[in-house]
């Protein structure tokens, strides 16, 4: 399962600005039911950075929380 956890930018702080990242979540975490917008979870996990180089030449990078638990809250 995947899916992408969205924090939006704080109004009162120009320095907070928005951003996404990827949770891949394997095993007894992908089993988790109930995760839609808006909803709370607490994930344990590792944050990890992928590198891939596309046909091209060109290199692309991303982060993402290998998650071992998910509690929907």
């Amino acid at each position: 399962m995947t899916f992408r956890l969205t924090v939006d930018p704080d109004p009162r702080d120009r320095a907070v600005g928005g951003f996404a990242i990827r949770i891949v979540c394997f095993g007894s975490a992908a089993e988790a039911s109930g995760v839609e917008p808006g909803r709370r979870v607490q994930i344990a996990g590792a944050l990890t950075e992928r590198r891939w180089r596309r046909p091209g030449g060109t290199y692309e990078q991303r982060f993402e929380v290998l998650a071992r638990t998910l509690r929907v809250l």
